[in-house]
């Protein structure tokens, strides 16, 4: 009789699963993770970390999205430019695509432009097509609840 409950338990839970995507603000993800103290995006484990956040369920996609260096002929640039392609390697080695946005220079400062929107209609598209089975409505309420404190 356990071992039959067990089995049923385990055909419920596979009946059941839902779909995942997961998208993932970079520069947040980057900034969030030092503060944490880990300061090696490259060897972040990626996969490790989507089996984390999906638990049982079916990982439909996963995508990274983030501004696109261009380099201007400085070291600085070159070397930020080449990090950005050993990381986009890492991601892929994780099977997770990448989504680029673009980087804007105001007073000699970067401000990253077209992730959030990105990020936006990939989540609205998921939605509409029926990718998977999260409730967006809910996590845009949290986004812009908590981005407004």
């Amino acid at each position: 009789m356990k071992g039959q409950l067990q089995l049923f338990h385990v055909i419920i839970n596979f009946m059941t699963k839902q779909k995942c995507i997961i998208f993932i603000d970079g520069s947040n993800f980057y900034f969030k993770l030092k503060d944490l103290g880990l300061h090696q995006l490259l060897d972040f484990d990626f996969t490790g970390f989507s089996k984390m956040l999906i638990s049982d369920n079916e990982l439909v996609s996963s995508t990274y999205y983030v501004g696109k260096i261009r380099t201007d002929g400085t070291d600085k640039t070159q070397k930020l430019f080449n990090d950005q392609q050993k990381l986009i390697w890492h991601l892929k080695k994780h099977n997770y695509k990448y989504s680029l946005g673009y980087l804007l220079k105001s007073d000699n400062v970067f401000h990253e432009k077209g992730v959030d929107v990105n990020i936006a209609v990939d989540m609205l598209v998921a939605a509409y097509e029926n990718l998977c089975d999260r409730d967006y409505i809910s996590l845009f309420r949290y986004r812009f609840n908590t981005s407004s404190k």
